[in-house]
């Protein structure tokens, strides 16, 4: 994923599978949020407040079936 620092965004993120994932994430460069959709997606959205660079948001679904997690960059 590639967005432009201090610019608005929105990045979704979706999982597959049954139940339904309830999604979260770690932790978040300034000014950028996420939300679980309680749909098995999820949304990445925001405009950076910080420096320009490479930034690693892990994100994990969690469902009866199990956990699973993938980072985004």
């Amino acid at each position: 994923m590639t967005e432009t620092s201090g610019t608005a965004f929105t990045y979704t993120v979706a999982t597959t599978g049954y139940p339904t994932a309830a999604l979260k994430a770690g932790t978040l460069p300034g000014g950028v949020s996420f939300s679980d959709n309680g749909n098995g997606t999820g949304t990445l959205s925001g405009t950076t407040a910080v420096a320009a660079g490479t930034y690693s948001v892990p994100v994990t679904a969690t469902n009866t079936s199990g956990t699973a997690s993938q980072t985004i960059t």
